[in-house]
């Protein structure tokens, strides 16, 4: 994942929370691409639309450990 090491980068594409779920092992950036991934999914679902960033869609954990979408912001709303 491009930016890895920009902490500028990486708060325009996570939220403080994804980034501590994350952790910072040898599978760290595996898990980036994958939430990643989720959040374009969920952009597109959403059809694309101006103004949501990628910080008003967040990947969780359940307590189960399944994933989970938050949407924030305009996200939200929309």
């Amino acid at each position: 994942l491009y930016g890895d090491d920009d902490p500028d980068v990486l708060a325009r594409c996570f939220t403080p929370q994804e980034l501590l779920d994350v952790g910072d092992d040898a599978d760290r950036l595996s898990r980036l691409a994958a939430r990643f991934a989720a959040k374009e999914a969920v952009f597109k679902a959403l059809g694309g639309a101006e103004g949501i960033s990628h910080t008003d869609i967040e990947v969780v954990r359940t307590v189960t450990g399944a994933p989970e979408i938050r949407l924030h912001g305009p996200a939200a709303e929309l």
